[in-house]
This record gives structure tokens, C-alpha cells and sequence, in this order.
């Protein structure tokens, strides 16, 4: 008999109840299923002629553990900067309004919490610094110039953390919200050259220097940005020469502040 009785409780509690509490009765066993308030365990009672009662507890300890949920964001962006001129015998002076880098490039950003993610970048850049007299320094010539043009084409990597200061309502924390990014990038020049335009008597001469080893290869900078949303405003800092610095003893200014635009992917 207890044998049978066991069987019936575990065949109910396979079932579970509907409601917090209920009873059932066949014949002189009486079947009470209670729910805790927890919604943790699951408590029966069998009551049979008033002299017989066990009692039955199921935990449901096996419930899978959530995990914490981790978010990834995508997008391509495009970027305008400008250069920032800086005084001293160590750098070349530039026409700060027509001296910029556009970039291009697509990112990816994992987040661990809604405060905080890493992420990687991928871009390509072009650089155009309008320069003034400095072809003595670019080609050992002082020469009388009407127009001076430095450009390079550059392709870069980087990495850099989201710090998500008021993350949006989003499922992505920076799909809408303010975040910071901080970063560092490394930069391959695979075409670099100088355009000098100049008055030689009744003409105008117009050449280009592609002197590959005055231009180091690679670059490294720092940048930080802050944003909201598809808007960024941004800064870098390159801590490497552009130029090499046994050949071309001045070099570029190293700062450049602008904005970017993103596109979510």
C-alpha cells in the first residue's frame, strides 16, 4: 500500500497544480498540493483515515543558472579632422583650414556590461596638409612656392574601450546613449608623396616627390572620443614621425580634432 501511495504523489507532482493550493480525493486518501510562496519547492500532503500522513518535497534547485548577457555592436563610420598647427623650429607650418585626414572605416564592439565594452577598427585615411615654405626642409631646395601639398593614403587597425556613461534604452547601451571611446591605432602609409608647384621664371613647374625612404611606413597614434548616438567628436595623437628623421629633420604636427558619423550594422 505505501508503495502505491508513493507512486500517486510522484505521478501529481509531475503535473504540478494551477493554482497555489489545491486538494484532490480518491477514496479514503486525501491528496493536498501546496505551492510556497517562493516558488521554490513544491509541498504534498497525504492524509489517509487521519492516522496515516507523509510528506513529499520537490526542489527545483535544477533550474538553469541565467547568465550575465553580453551585447555586440557594429557600424561604419566616416570621420573629418583637421590638423592642429603647433609652433617650434620642430614641426612644419601648415594652412590649418585646408589641412585634414577623412577617414573611413567599420568597428565592432563587444559589450560585457551595459557600462562598459572593447572593441576593434579597421579604416582607411587620407591625409592632405597644405605646407608653406617647406620645401627646403621636404627637398633641400628654398624654393619661391605658390602651392606646397602633402598626401598619404594610409590603412589602420586599432582598439579601444566603450565606456557607456548613460547607456540608452536600447538593446544596445550606445545605440542611443552617451559613451566614450579610448583608444590606440596603428597606420601602414602604402602612398605617400609631395606636390610642390612653383614660378621658375615665365613658367609654372609642377612636381611630385615620392621620396619612399623620407616617409616612415608605419604610425602610431592615441585617440579619444566622446558621442551620442551616430555623432562623435573625436581627437588623436600620433606619437610616431611621419617623416624620417635622418632624412627630414621637422615633421607634421601630431594633433588632429574632428567629428565622425556612424552607421549602425
Amino acid at each position: 500500500m505505501k508503495k502505491i501511495i508513493i507512486l500517486i504523489c510522484c505521478a501529481i507532482m509531475t503535473v504540478g497544480t494551477a493554482t497555489a493550493q489545491s486538494r484532490i480525493k480518491i477514496g479514503n486518501l486525501e491528496f493536498s498540493v501546496q505551492k510556497n510562496t517562493n516558488g521554490n519547492d513544491t509541498v504534498m500532503q497525504i492524509d489517509a483515515n487521519d492516522d496515516a500522513r507523509a510528506v513529499i518535497t520537490r526542489s527545483r534547485s535544477e533550474e538553469p543558472i541565467k547568465r550575465k548577457k553580453r551585447y555586440h555592436s557594429s557600424s561604419w563610420y566616416f570621420g573629418l579632422e583637421f590638423a592642429i598647427p603647433q609652433t617650434g623650429s620642430d614641426y612644419l607650418t601648415i594652412q590649418s583650414g585646408n589641412s585634414y585626414q577623412f577617414s573611413t572605416g567599420y568597428r565592432h564592439c563587444l559589450h560585457f556590461t551595459r557600462w562598459y565594452g572593447i572593441g576593434l577598427t579597421a579604416q582607411y585615411a587620407f591625409y592632405n596638409y597644405r605646407l608653406k615654405d617647406a620645401s627646403e626642409s621636404l627637398i633641400g631646395a628654398d624654393v619661391d612656392t605658390n602651392k606646397e601639398v602633402f598626401r598619404s593614403n594610409n590603412l589602420g587597425v586599432g582598439v579601444f574601450n566603450r565606456f557607456n556613461i548613460l547607456p540608452g534604452k536600447h538593446r544596445r547601451p550606445d545605440s542611443d546613449g552617451l559613451y566614450i571611446d579610448i583608444g590606440v591605432q596603428g597606420e601602414w602609409a602604402y602612398g605617400r608623396f609631395y606636390k610642390m608647384e612653383a614660378e621658375v621664371g615665365d613658367y609654372t613647374v609642377k612636381t611630385k616627390y615620392r621620396n619612399g625612404y623620407a616617409y616612415n611606413p608605419f604610425t602610431a597614434s592615441a585617440f579619444a572620443g566622446i558621442g551620442i548616438g551616430w555623432f562623435e567628436v573625436f581627437a588623436h595623437y600620433r606619437f610616431t614621425d611621419i617623416f624620417n628623421s635622418d632624412v627630414i629633420s621637422n615633421n607634421l604636427p601630431p594633433i588632429t580634432v574632428g567629428v565622425r558619423c556612424t552607421i549602425d550594422w
